[in-house]
């Protein structure tokens, strides 16, 4: 069956199939895209893009901050990839432990509210407060 896709151009014709055939497609890739676990990792334990690049400078990966960050940027929204944190937490579980969770009868939506209100007082108190002359209160 011959395709219904066809390139015509002054009375010569191909179809897609052998224009796949003929050309390779050009495919820009990223000197980064050998380091995405690495990378991942570094901002997962929340290195800035600046520390990143010094990194892989050491690597002698020159590349600017700016790039890191389009890196960054491109890679998160083609969705997570798996990565070990570098230095696990001692408030983390073992890898294979299930966590302990405490049985309450407080429902989701009141555990949500009561966080919620713990967090603005918190905020409240470390806010800068200051009026419209920057005095501090």
């Amino acid at each position: 069956m011959q395709s219904l896709l066809t390139l015509t151009k002054a009375n010569v014709t191909m179809d897609i199939e052998q224009f796949v055939k003929k050309h390779k497609p050009r495919m820009r890739t990223s000197k980064l895209d050998k380091y995405v676990q690495e990378i991942k990792t570094l901002k997962d334990e929340k290195f800035t893009d600046e520390q990143i690049r010094e990194w892989l400078a050491t690597n002698e990966i020159q590349v600017s901050r700016e790039a890191v960050r389009q890196f960054v940027k491109k890679v998160s929204k083609d969705g997570p990839v798996a990565v070990e944190p570098l230095v696990r937490n001692r408030s983390d579980p073992e890898p294979n432990e299930v966590p302990k969770t405490p049985i309450s009868n407080e429902s989701q939506a009141d555990k949500l509210r009561r966080k919620l209100a713990e967090q603005q007082s918190e905020a409240d108190k470390t806010r800068f407060k200051h009026d419209k002359s920057g005095n501090t209160n």
